[in-house]
């Protein structure tokens, strides 16, 4: 189990959906 791995990628997720949101 890696929670810490989890929590980052989770992260790159959330920020690739916001960065997603603001190019439309």
């Amino acid at each position: 189990n890696n929670p810490h791995g989890f929590i980052i990628e989770a992260f790159t997720i959330t920020e690739n959906k916001d960065l997603q949101t603001v190019k439309r």
